[in-house]
């Protein structure tokens, strides 16, 4: 991650994150999550950011922590879809959760936070079935 973060800003800086962040968060997740902190936000550090938010076990452990993390993402529809899947995963765990993040989050609009409510609600009823 050290070398990524020294390279020209650009795709190969972009892939490098990706791909070192995800293992470094699995080895090491506050030392990781610590770096990425100190580090600007960028659309370079997005994807790695992203992969770092979907990895299994921190959707299990801490799903709030991963959100917050993907709220740094800075392409917007990157950030707006990761989101909305994270936190329909957090559903699947803990539908109160989920929604009460939903609902609080400057993140989404009023249409948007209906809308994923709902399909919580949905998404939660067949899971029950």
């Amino acid at each position: 991650a050290d070398f990524a973060a020294t390279l020209s800003p650009g795709p190969s800086r972009a892939q490098a994150l990706a791909n070192a962040l995800p293992r470094w968060v699995e080895e090491d997740p506050v030392a990781a999550s610590a770096w990425i902190a100190r580090h600007d936000s960028n659309s370079d550090f997005d994807m790695g950011i992203v992969a770092i938010a979907n990895l299994p076990q921190a959707m299990k452990e801490r799903p709030e922590a991963s959100l917050r993390l993907v709220e740094s993402v800075a392409d917007v529809p990157l950030r707006a879809n990761t989101l909305r899947t994270l936190a329909l995963k957090w559903a699947e765990q803990d539908a109160v959760a989920a929604r009460r993040y939903v609902e609080s989050s400057a993140n989404f609009s009023a249409d948007e936070k209906v809308s994923l409510v709902a399909e919580m609600g949905g998404q939660i009823a067949a899971a029950t079935k």
